[in-house]
């Protein structure tokens, strides 16, 4: 079986900031950390971990991808990804300094990537136990 594993990491990055609030006691649960923006700012985002957690089994991931914005040049959280086996994807923020095309990229590549898999006869999703 074929694990294909994308990552829009300014939603992680943002919900896991929220959780990470709600875990350290700076909210009473996670919708009012969502609700009311608090976040918990000293949270890291451990690509690893995310890594072993969606995509399971290494050997079974055919694709990990991470998509977001160009970071400044003296970021390192790109780099970290690339070492967890992430093919990263970033894209320029707009005028106003947003992201843009990200949501789209993610959809197209899961498709395009989800044909191939089933071209080279790669079982994307598991079978249904008979």
């Amino acid at each position: 079986m074929a694990n294909l594993l994308y990552v829009d990491n300014s939603n992680v990055w943002i919900e896991g900031m929220h959780v990470a609030a709600y875990k350290n006691g700076m909210a009473p649960d996670v919708w009012t950390a969502v609700k009311g923006n608090i976040c918990d700012h000293s949270w890291k985002l451990d690509f690893g971990k995310l890594f072993s957690f969606a995509g399971g089994d290494r050997k079974e991931v055919r694709k990990a991808a991470s998509f977001g914005s160009k970071p400044p040049k003296n970021d390192s959280l790109w780099a970290a990804a690339e070492r967890n086996r992430f093919e990263v994807i970033t894209y320029d923020r707009n005028t106003v300094n947003a992201e843009k095309k990200i949501d789209t990229d993610i959809v197209a590549t899961m498709i395009e990537d989800s044909y191939e898999a089933l071209q080279a006869g790669d079982e994307v999703w598991p079978s249904p136990q008979t």
